[in-house]
């Protein structure tokens, strides 16, 4: 999306990675996730993520990461209904459409922190931001190692 957003102009400076698949050995002095987190349910796959940014943060470097919340409610969907097809409405076309369901777990601010600062990761801000296109709310952190 970065690089749709730049028209391609900083093409090698955005990367994705799968951190379940993709075995890397760089270092970077700036991690991004935008709305990653919240996708995983269980929680050793959090853990993961957070270490993935963890071993692969530069010592001076800086990660970026959004979650859906509010930053005080938390609830979590059934994760065996992942995959199931659903119909959702399409407000702006005022249609329902077919996507197919994905896991979602929602944290408070408190849970967040507390799983940052078991990866040895340091929160530097913390901020609620209602600008991210298609979430009413997200909780942001920027952070160090």
């Amino acid at each position: 999306m970065c690089n749709k957003l730049t028209n391609n102009k900083y093409l090698d400076n955005f990367r994705s990675f799968d951190i379940f698949e993709d075995e890397i050995n760089e270092k970077f002095k700036f991690i991004y996730s935008m709305s990653v987190i919240h996708m995983f349910v269980l929680e050793e796959h959090r853990y993961k993520f957070l270490r993935f940014i963890y071993d692969h943060l530069e010592d001076d470097g800086i990660a970026f990461i959004t979650s859906m919340g509010d930053g005080i409610k938390e609830s979590k969907t059934d994760i065996s209904k992942a995959f199931d097809k659903v119909y959702k409405n399409v407000q702006s076309a005022d249609t329902l459409v077919r996507v197919t369901n994905t896991s979602c777990r929602i944290v408070s601010f408190d849970t967040l922190l507390k799983e940052v600062k078991e990866s040895n990761l340091t929160t530097l801000e913390k901020f609620i931001s209602n600008e991210i296109p298609g979430f009413n709310t997200s909780m942001c952190l920027i952070l160090k190692k």
